[in-house]
């Protein structure tokens, strides 16, 4: 008693206390479902080439008869960054394959291998009434895309772990406000007496002044005080307390633990890009990309066997065809063709194009000749 309080390290806190009830916490994870969404995702070969018309890419529009594969990479994104892992269970083979998203907290590791140490069988135990009893699944059942955790191994570790103090301090300021609102934007008091005032006079004093003083509806209404009473303020201000800056700092480290940029959220005051632009091309670049790709790659690795996949083949994530990286593609393909150490065909399949005829020559900028020529001595740097 007395000392601050933090929410529990566990699945059900992280959502009840930070996705359900915390502004910023629910704002990252969602531009991260939003963005994620949208991303086009191909086939790729072992040498990096696109396989057109696969089965697999068909089948990957509908993973289960319930979700179509937005829903299920959004649902996979927010227990990923909840729980610090997603998981499947593998229902089926081959075309009639299907993938269903478990919820993270109710599978547990029943045992593990001896001799390896690996997990060998799992068990999913439904809490929620109604639901089927549990069930057991082997390990190549399922599919586990987990954060790494360096005290369990086997299981993902939450970032919101890392922000947890700063989501209770942010909760902490909503309810501080809140309060101060519903008792009129009043700092808490105390009334204090010279005398001792008789238990009846303390009762009809403490009533009146619930009645009379306190919440939103009695803001403003002038305090009258009686037999020697005074009233003496003791909360702190919000500019006391720096309550903007503290706010703020906190909305970062959430940011900082979920990776989004604070633009991206609408923080005020977010300069740590030039402009919107840059955030959102950084953003993509660096968070929803990758996070993309390491999902599509274990689901890959999971089920190249149902689809007879190529050796090496992988699916991810269309990187030349995200609109939010447009900015960044054209600034790279502007680079490329201002060099003139390389041929035609060079910068053309290195801006994703074909080779053209007569295409394996450099070019260079006509107006540059040797120094002599333009009657300065190599060596010396004079004139001749």
């Amino acid at each position: 008693r007395g000392s601050a309080t933090w929410s529990a390290y566990n699945y059900i806190a992280f959502v009840d206390e930070g996705y359900r009830r915390n502004p910023t916490v629910y704002a990252c994870i969602d531009a991260k479902q939003t963005a994620a969404q949208s991303l086009p995702i191909i086939l790729k070969d072992a040498q990096g080439q696109p396989i057109e018309n696969h089965p697999i890419l068909q089948w990957l529009q509908r993973p289960n008869p319930y979700q179509n594969l937005q829903q299920v990479i959004a649902e996979s994104i927010a227990n990923y960054d909840l729980a610090g892992e997603a998981n499947f269970a593998k229902i089926g083979m081959r075309n009639q394959l299907e993938l269903i998203s478990l919820r993270p907290d109710w599978l547990i590791i029943e045992s593990y291998d001896q001799n390896t140490g690996m997990p060998l069988r799992y068990r999913y135990s439904p809490s929620e009434q109604g639901m089927s009893p549990s069930v057991p699944y082997l390990r190549n059942e399922l599919i586990i895309w987990a954060r790494f955790n360096p005290l369990d191994r086997w299981r993902g570790l939450s970032p919101l772990h890392a922000c947890a103090f700063a989501i209770d301090t942010l909760n902490s300021y909503a309810s501080s406000n809140k309060s101060t609102l519903d008792n009129g934007v009043t700092p808490s008091g105390v009334l204090s007496t010279a005398t001792t005032l008789e238990d009846e006079s303390f009762k009809r004093l403490q009533t009146q002044f619930t009645e009379k003083y306190a919440g939103a509806n009695n803001t403003g209404k002038p305090m009258l005080l009686e037999g020697g009473l005074t009233w003496q303020q003791t909360g702190l201000s919000p500019r006391d307390m720096e309550y903007i800056q503290g706010k703020r700092a906190n909305e970062l480290d959430v940011c900082k633990a979920l990776r989004v940029p604070p633009q991206i959220i609408g923080i005020d005051g977010s300069q740590t890009f030039a402009n919107y632009e840059q955030a959102r091309a950084a953003f993509y670049e660096d968070t929803v990309i990758p996070t993309v790709n390491s999902l599509l790659s274990q689901i890959s690795y999971s089920i190249a066997a149902d689809f007879s996949l190529p050796r090496g083949a992988y699916l991810c994530v269309d990187v030349d065809a995200v609109a939010a990286l447009e900015p960044r593609r054209a600034e790279r393909m502007k680079v490329i063709d201002a060099l003139q150490s390389i041929s035609v065909n060079e910068k053309r399949e290195g801006m994703g194009y074909g080779e053209t005829d007569g295409g394996d020559v450099v070019l260079v900028d006509s107006s540059k000749i040797p120094l002599d020529m333009a009657g300065v001595d190599p060596v010396t740097g004079t004139g001749l």
